[in-house]
């Protein structure tokens, strides 16, 4: 009897050990570990995926949102380095990289197993791809690669498909500077060049087609969808003119224009609203009414406009202002998104910028923001000094539920990443921390290895 019973325990033991490689029930605490953290790429289910880098060696590790510990890890050769492409149908997609291109690869989320490999041909390994996009609806993954080489431009767009990492065609694209903010939107690829062109590629014929006009300011805009029709903004900088762009004709079925031709600043279009700053007026246009929503006054010393978030109920502003005639600082106001009212403003320091400023998935009621006043040495190219805090602000009342405040660079933050009821920042040192995001209280750290 007590043969067969430690018999069984064996073949239980030997099963587990089984089972642990793939990631199924593997947990490992990496404290004290030979890890340094870079940021975090994405998050699925119960898990973030975090990069880090030591000795030249690129690492992957898949880490439990919730206590830290590993589920599994990715690691590749000291001359290869990887880039993240995003996660769907439960794969994360990688670019694998070497002095000439190597390939694309598909990782199982739950326990790191290779799901599929896509190399190149080799008379395509001097192509770089400057650009990818997942379509989940469509099960397919589209590559859009180039050549380094301005006097011998080939682009392509490889078709892949999602689950089994098959190709299953490669076109030819015209020959022009492309740029990495391809836009994907049902059958429609949209793809960008450097001078402001712009061309559709449709997905399930194969047809090329050039727009009509420099439609999304290739650089420095996505465009909006609403009610079936595109609307982006032309032009780099200072941008004058609304396309709309029908997608089953590709063509810009019309244009507009208003008053924002005067104004300060370029157009920024978020939800279907266009701010524009004709100081000392911020006005926000209805683009399905088409008609002047608010307009609200700011005193001289607010210089420019640079950015919005919609809420529900209230709108987020984000301005560069003077402070002391001299120093240049950011700022947010708060404003009712009915009235305009204003509700509240956030500028805590003498001078600094904000760095980063994010709605709390758990909690569209409050926003965390990184600010920071920094010391910058130009001739070793990197920060020398920085105080500064990050924190999570009330929207309503603009009042502090939490800060962590402060006064080096050593005790900054040089990630951020927010995934369910977490924060997760990386610093300097190449610590990984988890906070929560209702008190700023750590409940969990990984803490590089020190040399």
């Amino acid at each position: 009897m007590k043969i067969k019973i430690i018999t069984l325990l064996i073949c239980f033991l030997f099963l587990i050990s089984y089972l642990l490689p793939l990631g199924c029930s593997k947990r490992e605490n990496l404290n004290g570990k030979d890890i340094f953290f870079e940021n975090i790429f994405s998050g699925y289910n119960d898990l973030i995926f975090a990069k880090s880098t030591r000795d030249k060696y690129e690492s992957l590790f898949a880490l439990n949102y919730k206590n830290g510990l590993m589920r599994w890890k990715f690691s590749v050769s000291e001359v290869e380095s990887f880039d993240f492409i995003g996660i769907s149908k439960n794969l994360i997609i990688l670019k694998i990289r070497t002095t000439l291109l190597s390939a694309l690869i598909a990782l199982d989320c739950t326990n790191g197993n290779l799901v599929w490999k896509f190399d190149f041909n080799k008379n395509d390994r001097e192509l770089d791809i400057i650009d990818a996009l997942i379509s989940p609806k469509e099960n397919k993954l589209f590559i859009i690669t180039t050549t380094d080489d301005p006097n011998n431009l080939k682009n392509f767009i490889y078709s892949i498909d999602l689950i089994t990492g098959r190709m299953e065609f490669k076109k030819n694209l015209p020959s022009c500077r492309l740029v990495d903010k391809s836009y994907l939107y049902d059958d429609l690829l949209i793809l960008r060049t450097r001078d402001g062109y712009n061309a559709t590629f449709s997905i399930s014929s194969g047809e090329i087609s050039w727009i009509d006009a420099k439609l999304f300011g290739s650089i420095y805009s996505y465009p909006i969808e609403i009610n079936g029709l595109l609307y982006g903004t032309g032009g780099f900088i200072k941008s004058t003119e609304i396309f709309v762009l029908d997608p089953k004709s590709k063509k810009v079925i019309r244009k507009i224009n208003g008053a924002w031709e005067k104004a300060n600043d370029g157009l920024f279009i978020s939800d279907h609203f266009i701010f524009y700053y004709q100081k000392p007026s911020l006005n926000v246009y209805d683009l399905i009414t088409q008609t002047i929503k608010m307009n609200i006054e700011f005193p001289a010393d607010y210089l420019s406009f640079t950015n919005a978030i919609i809420t529900e109920k209230y709108i987020l502003l984000s301005f560069k202002k003077t402070f002391e005639k001299q120093v240049v600082k950011d700022s947010i106001v708060c404003v009712k998104k009915e009235t305009g009212k204003m509700l509240w403003e956030y500028d805590p320091m003498k001078g600094g910028e904000i760095e980063n400023i994010k709605l709390i998935e758990n909690n569209h009621d409050a926003i965390l923001i990184k600010y920071a006043s920094c010391v910058f040495n130009w001739q070793r190219g990197e920060k020398v000094e920085e105080e500064g805090e990050i924190a999570v602000i009330d929207i309503k009342s603009g009042r502090y539920l939490w800060k962590r405040s402060y006064s080096n660079l050593r005790d900054s933050f040089n990630f951020l990443f927010l995934w369910k009821e977490r924060i997760f920042v990386v610093d300097f040192d190449g610590n990984l921390k988890a906070l929560n995001s209702k008190n700023g209280k750590i409940k969990w750290k990984i803490l590089s290895l020190k040399r």
